[in-house]
């Protein structure tokens, strides 16, 4: 078994492949049964779009089982992945409400079951760890732990402007 999950890395704009996430009136006409609420369609398939390109590299992780690196490492744990899926759908529908581009991360799991989620942008990367409670999140753009680096706990308040520093 491959002792490391890869997910092709790619950056795109969802908008750019999906032209119905584009914004566009409130409603929308429909030759076969009426008017149909723009937000309820928008809003279904945004969540479906989530699922499909942002979650779908977190199935490979969910079948490791113990000592699935042969070094002992813990199986994932269901919490955290639980926690890696809820963050990566908040995370890609963040930057799909706010224009920004969306880059696959590279998704793992360490010795202790915590899934770990990265993303690099030239020189600067963001690591998240989805414990069970809560993400906690680095930001990296140097060697110099004191002056190019900062961390603290990933929140909704918090979540977008970590991903802007990121893509910008």
């Amino acid at each position: 078994m491959n002792a490391i999950a890869h997910s092709a890395h790619f950056l795109f704009r969802p908008q750019e492949i999906l032209p119905e996430l584009s914004p566009s009136p409130k409603s929308m006409s429909s030759t076969v049964s009426g008017t149909y609420n723009y937000s309820e369609y928008e809003n279904t398939s945004r969540a479906f779009f989530a699922k499909k390109i942002a979650v779908t590299p977190l199935e490979a992780i969910k079948t490791r089982q113990e000592n699935w690196d042969g070094h002992n490492s813990a199986a994932p744990l269901i919490h955290s992945v639980i926690k890696a899926e809820e963050t990566l759908n908040k995370l890609f529908e963040a930057s799909l409400k706010a224009s920004l581009a969306w880059s696959q991360p590279f998704i793992s799991s360490d010795e202790d079951g915590v899934v770990t989620l990265e993303w690099w942008n030239h020189k600067k990367k963001v690591t998240i760890y989805a414990q069970s409670t809560a993400s906690e999140f680095i930001k990296v753009w140097g060697a110099n732990i004191d002056d190019e680096m900062e961390d603290g706990e990933l929140t909704d308040q918090n979540l977008l402007q970590v991903w802007r520093w990121l893509m910008a």
